[in-house]
């Protein structure tokens, strides 16, 4: 989960992040003014954005309203000083608050409540069972760049596993030699990506390191990812496609074929009895 705090009140703020690792995993950000957590929240996706009725340079309302005209999953918990401030809960349609200072107990229930709450809604949709595309916020994605698209789709395809530039090349370019023109040309794609989903608010989907990139699944919904964790549940889902732009996508589509074969075999011999 990836968590934002917005105070300057850095000693209540160790306090919380202290808490909040203890009980678990999390990913934390922390801003002590409005404009850095603002241009934070504009390139990434946020699961859970805790800001302060009650702290100097902290214009709450701004990153309330950007939040809810803007994005359809971060989840906004208010933090004050005394129980009149839980009515801009309600009056600027947040989700959450809590007060300082901070209690284990209702940290934890800010925890569990912000984890259902941001799984309402996952903002990129990624189709694989036919042509390969992706939708923001129902939109279609234009990367604007052919090789971007299919190394995100490669990206996609290794579903969280690290594409590294070796692989890239050898699928994306197969006819290229390998030489520092060809590296260029996998650089120059994964800028793309970048530029690609930092223009709308996404760019922590993807990651790259030296030589490797990869995709977060947990940021987004895929048909792909929905069949393969139970094919008999989602059996309807795959319709004998996959990703057919991609020569190498083949490869998945087989593995799909087989496990297809599998269960439609098992379905058609419980019909038997």
């Amino acid at each position: 989960m990836q968590i934002v705090i917005c105070d300057n009140d850095t000693r209540s703020n160790s306090v919380l992040i202290d808490e909040i690792a203890q009980k678990g995993s999390y990913d934390i950000k922390e801003f002590d003014n409005t404009e850095s957590c603002l241009k934070y929240i504009k390139q990434n996706i946020v699961d859970l954005v805790i800001v302060s009725l009650c702290s100097k340079n902290i214009h709450y309302r701004r990153i309330i309203d950007f939040i809810r005209n803007n994005d359809t999953k971060s989840v906004i918990c208010l933090v004050g000083k005394n129980d009149f401030q839980a009515i801009n809960v309600y009056t600027r349609n947040c989700d959450y608050f809590i007060k300082k200072p901070y209690d284990e107990t209702e940290i934890g229930r800010l925890l569990e409540t912000s984890q259902l709450l941001a799984n309402r809604i996952k903002r990129i949709s990624v189709h694989t069972f036919g042509r390969f595309e992706v939708f923001v916020n129902g939109n279609i994605l234009n990367f604007h760049n052919a090789k971007a698209k299919e190394l995100f789709a490669l990206c996609v395809d290794h579903n969280g596993g690290y594409v590294t530039m070796d692989e890239a090349i050898d699928k994306l370019w197969p006819d290229r030699n390998y030489d520092d023109r060809v590296k260029r040309l996998y650089r120059k794609a994964v800028q793309y990506i970048k530029a690609t989903l930092t223009a709308h608010g996404i760019a922590n989907v993807f990651e790259n390191h030296r030589g490797v990139c990869c995709i977060k699944p947990e940021h987004l919904d895929c048909d792909y990812y929905e069949y393969i964790s139970s094919p008999a549940k989602n059996s309807l889902l795959f319709n004998g496609e996959y990703m057919f732009d991609y020569s190498w996508a083949e490869n998945t589509l087989a593995v799909l074929m087989r496990t297809s074969d599998v269960y439609s075999n098992e379905y058609e011999s419980s019909l038997s009895f």
